[in-house]
Formats: C-alpha cells, structure tokens, sequence
C-alpha cells in the first residue's frame, strides 16, 4: 500500500512537469512563429494571453499520453534510482502486484481525456477562434444575410434556405424535408417566400405529403407553423469539427449525410474522439517494461524513449487520419489501426519480462 501511493505521487509528480515543460515549449513556438501577426494587428499583450490560456487545455489534452508515459517513467525511474525495485523483488514480492496502479491509473487518464475533451477542450476551441477572430485579427462576424446553406433541425426537418434575411425576418426561397425514425422523406414543403412576426408565415407553399396509399399535393397562398426556429436560430453558424461535442458531431454527420455531403472527415473525428482517450493506457502499459530494464540511473533515457514513441505515435495517427478522409480506410480502422499496432507492441514488450 505505501509502495503503490509512492508511485502515485512520483506518477503525478511526472505528469504534471512534463505536460507543464511539454505545453510551454509549444506555446513558446507558436508565439514565436505568430509573433510578427500579432505585432501587425496590434494585438495587446492581454489578448495573446488569454489566447494561449485557451490554446493550452487542447495542447494539455494532446500531451496528457506523453505526459503519462513520462510519468511511468520517473515513478519507476525514481524507485530504481534508490535501489527500491531491487529490494521488491529479493523481498519476494511480485511486481505485478506492485504495479498493477497503473492500469487503473491509465482508466483514469481514459476517462479524464474523454470528459475533458468532450465539455472543456471544445469550449477552449470555440473560445479560442473568438479571441484569434474578433481581438487578434480584428475581423467582423458574419453578414445578417446568409444565402444558399442547408440547416437541420431537431425536429426531423431538413431545411435548404435560398437567402435568409435576419435584420428584416425574411427568407427567399424554403425546400424542407420532414424526415421519419427511418429517416425516410415523409412530407416536402417549397415555399417562395416567408416573413417572421414571432413565428413563421410562408407564402406560394406547396406541400406533398408521402403516404403508403401514395402521394398528396397541397397548394397554400400561405401557411404557418411549419419552421419553428427563428430567423437569429436559423442564422447560427456551424461550429468547426474541433468544436462540436459528441451529439453535435453525430448530428452534424447525420446532416450531411440527409445532404449527401461528404462525411468522411466527420466520421473520422467521431471514431478518432473514442479512440484517442485510449492512447494513455497503451502508453502507460508500453513504458512500464522499458522502465523495468532500465539501470540505475536511466531516467534521462526514459525521458528519450517517451518522446520517441510519441513522435512515432503521432505520426502515425496523423497518416492514418490523412487516409481515412481520404477514403483509403473506413473511419473506424483509421482511428483505431494505431492503438492496434502499438497494442500489439505492448504485448511483444512484455515478453521476458519478470513478474
């Protein structure tokens, strides 16, 4: 028990300075390379601040693998430094028993990455463009007039709007299709015109409605009730993909795919969001071995070994992602192919190794 909350301290101990050393020096290149655009928009020294304050909880979420693996590294490298493993093992206890917190600390580590990049690293994201757009770059937001965009609605509408006038509560130009559970067309709606007065009034409406006996054309001068966002909903931009939750992705995907668009990007993103909280276990069970055969005094080394994985790593999933938005891979083994191949090298690490 003493010697599990020892190597949890050291653990947290290791992780916290390497994602803090690890985030830095990030930051420090990114300010670097931006500098001479912050000098050209007048960015104040407070703006570049909260910028990186934001840009540092994705980095963080990026990171927290290797700052895990670093973290194996110096609990262990610690332990061996004061000659601790040796006295386990002539003692007759088994390492495993010893070493079996780190599992349950990578399930931790899983579970803190998915929840903070699900809640915290999206807001960061979307806090993040705001502060870059309209403080740093000093850009406008979008028009008040929106033309020839699709919006899905969560009450199984479709909507393809030709121009949306928001400031005069105006649409040119309604196609809407009311989806069923199936996700099969059950009605049609295209109407000229609409004009809002707390609620929508659609003008030259016709209307087909699809029933199992066949099809029912409707004609209207006008007819309400059938948008029920406002014009200010309906103007909402689409967030980025690194800014969406999970329901907003699944949402997203389901839109386009309503649309036929493509949606191979988001269906990676949606497979990549499960896939990469994993990446600290796998990390924590690769670096244990190494850490094990390390002499004493090989801490220096293990620190090496951790960022040479990660780069392997990282490049790996970087080329996977790139083939499966290219659609060469299906969006489930672009995610997952890296996880399965360093799994694989975790179960070869293991071999040998003393129990």
């Amino acid at each position: 028990m003493i010697l599990r909350r020892y190597l949890l301290i050291e653990f947290f101990k290791g992780l916290a300075v390497a994602l803090f050393v690890f985030v830095f020096i990030y930051i420090i290149i990114d300010l670097f390379e931006d500098l001479g655009k912050y000098l050209e928009h007048h960015a104040t020294i407070t703006t570049i601040i909260e910028f990186y304050l934001y840009q540092s909880i994705p980095y963080a979420v990026l990171l927290l693998p290797v700052g895990a693996m670093m973290g194996t590294f110096y609990s262990l490298g610690m332990m061996a430094r004061h000659n601790e493993l040796i006295s386990i093992r002539t003692s007759g206890v088994r390492m495993v028993k010893i070493l079996s917190i780190f599992p349950i600390l990578a399930l931790l580590l899983i579970l803190s990455s998915f929840l903070i990049n699900e809640y915290i690293a999206t807001w960061a994201n979307h806090n993040l463009r705001r502060v870059r757009e309209e403080k740093i770059f000093k850009r406008k937001r979008r028009s008040f007039r929106m033309r020839n965009f699709f919006y899905l609605s969560p009450h199984h509408y479709l909507y393809r709007i030709r121009h949306l006038d928001v400031t005069n509560q105006k649409i040119q130009g309604l196609y809407l299709w009311e989806f069923d559970d199936a996700l099969k067309i059950k009605r049609t709606i295209v109407a000229r015109s609409g004009k809002y007065d707390q609620g929508w009034v659609f003008f030259d409406v016709t209307e087909r409605i699809f029933q199992p006996e066949g099809e029912r054309l409707s004609h209207y001068d006008s007819l309400g009730g059938i948008v029920p966002e406002s014009p200010q909903e309906l103007a909402k931009s689409p967030k980025p993909i690194e800014e969406m939750r999970f329901d907003e992705l699944i949402k997203e995907i389901t839109r386009r795919r309503l649309t036929g668009a493509d949606i191979k990007e988001e269906a990676v993103e949606l497979n990549y969001r499960f896939s990469a909280p994993f990446i600290n276990l796998i990390l924590i069970l690769l670096a244990i071995p190494f850490a094990l055969r390390l002499k004493r005094g090989g801490l220096a080394l293990g620190i090496g070994i951790s960022i040479i994985v990660a780069f392997i790593y990282w490049g790996l999933i970087q080329t996977f992602r790139a083939y499966g938005i290219g659609g060469k891979l299906s969006p489930f083994l672009s995610a997952w192919l890296p996880n399965f191949i360093f799994g694989v090298a975790v179960v070869i690490s293991y071999l040998g190794v003393e129990r």
